[in-house]
C-alpha cells in the first residue's frame, strides 16, 4: 500500500514539473498547443528511450524553448536500432491490397518471407533459404493475411505461387495453406471476401548491391539476392577494402587443393621444396653435360674433386670402366689414374671419362653420384626459380579480380579470401550469367610456369657446398 501511495506521489510531483515547464515556455511566447505537442513527445521519447541526465523535465525548464524543441526534433528524426532492424526485415514485402478482411503482400525476398509467413510450414521460409531460391528463380510469391482468422486455422495465412507463362499459355497460380497444403484453387468463401487484385508474375526488382552493402554491410536480403544469382553465398564484407568475401582459406595451398589448380599446387611444392622440376624437363643426369661442372670443381675446389676420384676408385663399376677401356693396370688413386692415361696417350680427359662412366648401362653405376649430380642440378633450378616463381605468384594473386590476401606478408603463410570487389560486382551478377558465377573464382594457376635453369656456376656451388661432400665423406 505504501509504494502505491509513493508512486503516486511521484506521478503528481512529475504532472506538477510539466505543468511548471509548460507555463515556462508559453510566458516565452510559444503557442501553448505547440508546448503540449513537444511535452507529449518528451514523454513518449523519455519512457522508450535512454537520454541519461536530459530525462530531467527541470533541466529543460531552465533552458531556451528553441533548445527543447531541436532536442525533441533531434531524437524523434533518430530510429533505434531495433527500428533499422525491423524496416531492414520488412522491405521485402509491398502491401499491394487490403480490406477490412485480408491483407495481399508482394514478397520480394526472404528475409520478407521468412517474416510474413511466420508460424506456417511453408518450405520457402526455412532458415537456409535453399527452397525459396529455388522457387524464385521461376515464380512470383505474394502471402495473404487474415485479420480476422487466428493461427489455428489453416486458411488464416494463404501463399499464392504464380508461375511465369509462355507465348502461348497464361500464367499459372498455385495456393498453399498455412499448413503447406498445396491447392488448385481457394474456397469460394475466402474469394468473396479477398480485396479486388489480379495475380501475376512479377520480375524482382534489382538493388543495387554496391550500394545497399555500403549502406547496410552484409545483410540477409543480400546474401539471397546474390546466391540466387551465382549459386554462392557470401561470408563476409570488408568494408575496408571494399570487398566481399565468399570463402576463407588458411593458405594458398589449401585453396590451390580444393580448386584442384594443378599448375599452383605445382608452384607451391616447389617453394615448399617439396618438388623441384619435371623429368622431362632436362634436368635428367644424362641430359647434362658434366664436362663443364667437373672442371668447376676441379678449378674451385681441387681437394674435394680429388676425394670424389679416390671415392670413385673404390667402387667395381668405375674400376672396371677403367680397366676394360683405358688400362689393365690396377689403379688406387687420382695421381696414377692420371699418369695411366698420360702414358696411353688418352684423347680424352679425366672428366670425359666420368661423364662417359656415368652414361653407361653396361658397368654398375655409382647411383650415389648420380643422385649427389641430380639432387644438385635440382637444388639449382629452385634457387634460380623461386624468387621468380615467388614473384609471379603474388603479382598473379594481386592482379587477379577474386584472390585477395589478408596481410602482405609470405604468400604461403598468408589467410586468403575469395571473392568479388565491390567495383565488379554489378557487372558479374547479372540475368545473362547465370549460373557461371563461381567459373569466375578459377583464375589462378591457369597458365604454366617457364622454368629458370641455373648456370654451371649454381650447379657446381649446391655440388661443392653439400652434395659431394656428403658424398666423398659416406
Amino acid at each position: 500500500m505504501r509504494q502505491k501511495v509513493i508512486a503516486a506521489l511521484k506521478k503528481i510531483i512529475i504532472l506538477a514539473d510539466f505543468k511548471t515547464v509548460h507555463k515556462k515556455f508559453v510566458d516565452q511566447g510559444i503557442d501553448p498547443d505547440t508546448v503540449k505537442t513537444y511535452l507529449d513527445n518528451f514523454k513518449i521519447i523519455r519512457d522508450k528511450k535512454d537520454i541519461g541526465e536530459y530525462k530531467d523535465i527541470d533541466l529543460w525548464g531552465k533552458k531556451p524553448w528553441e533548445e527543447f524543441k531541436n532536442f525533441v526534433d533531434k531524437i524523434k528524426q533518430e530510429k533505434s536500432k531495433t527500428e533499422e532492424k525491423k524496416q531492414q526485415k520488412t522491405e521485402g514485402a509491398e502491401l499491394v491490397a487490403k480490406n477490412d478482411k485480408w491483407l495481399i503482400y508482394k514478397i520480394l525476398t526472404h528475409t520478407a518471407a521468412k517474416v510474413y509467413g511466420s508460424k506456417t510450414k511453408w518450405c520457402i521460409t526455412q532458415e537456409d533459404g535453399k527452397y525459396w531460391r529455388d522457387y524464385a528463380r521461376t515464380s512470383s510469391f505474394y502471402f495473404l493475411i487474415s485479420r480476422e482468422r487466428d493461427d489455428s486455422d489453416p486458411w488464416y495465412k494463404i501463399a499464392v505461387q504464380v508461375r511465369k507463362g509462355n507465348s502461348f499459355d497464361h500464367d499459372s497460380m498455385d495456393y498453399w495453406d498455412a499448413m503447406d497444403n498445396e491447392r488448385s484453387e481457394l474456397p469460394e468463401e475466402i474469394i468473396n471476401e479477398l480485396p479486388n487484385f489480379n495475380f501475376t508474375f512479377f520480375e524482382k526488382p534489382k538493388s543495387d548491391i554496391v550500394n545497399t552493402l555500403i549502406k547496410y554491410g552484409l545483410t540477409d536480403d543480400i546474401q539471397d539476392e546474390i546466391y540466387e544469382q551465382c549459386d554462392m553465398k557470401p561470408v563476409k564484407y570488408l568494408a575496408e577494402k571494399s570487398f566481399l568475401v565468399f570463402e576463407e582459406y588458411e593458405n594458398l595451398k589449401d585453396f590451390a587443393t580444393t580448386y584442384e589448380a594443378k599448375s599452383l599446387q605445382w608452384d607451391i611444392a616447389i617453394l615448399d621444396g617439396d618438388e623441384f622440376i619435371e623429368p622431362s624437363s632436362g634436368s635428367s643426369i644424362s641430359d647434362m653435360n658434366m664436362n663443364n661442372p667437373l672442371k668447376l670443381i676441379r678449378n674451385k675446389n681441387a681437394d674435394l674433386f680429388k676425394k670424389l676420384i679416390n671415392k670413385l676408385l673404390k667402387t667395381d663399376g668405375f674400376v672396371c670402366f677403367i680397366k676394360d677401356n683405358y688400362t689393365d693396370n690396377k689403379i688406387s688413386n687420382i695421381e696414377e689414374l692420371e699418369e695411366e692415361l698420360k702414358e696411353e696417350e688418352e684423347v680424352g680427359n679425366l672428366y670425359r671419362i666420368i661423364e662417359e662412366y656415368i652414361q653407361q648401362d653396361d658397368y654398375e653405376v655409382d647411383t650415389d653420384l648420380i643422385l649427389a649430380f641430380q639432387h644438385a642440378a635440382n637444388d639449382a633450378v629452385r634457387s634460380a626459380t623461386e624468387s621468380t616463381l615467388l614473384k609471379n605468384m603474388e603479382r598473379d594473386i594481386r592482379q587477379n579480380s577474386y584472390i585477395l590476401l589478408a596481410e602482405e606478408t609470405y604468400i604461403l603463410d598468408t589467410p586468403i579470401y575469395i571473392g568479388l570487389p565491390l567495383e565488379e560486382l554489378s557487372e558479374e551478377i547479372s540475368e545473362d550469367l547465370g549460373g557461371t558465377f563461381s567459373d569466375s573464382f578459377l583464375k589462378l594457376g591457369e597458365d604454366s610456369f617457364y622454368w629458370e635453369y641455373p648456370t654451371d656456376d649454381e650447379i657446381v656451388e649446391c655440388l661443392i657446398n653439400y652434395q659431394l661432400p656428403e658424398y666423398c665423406a659416406s
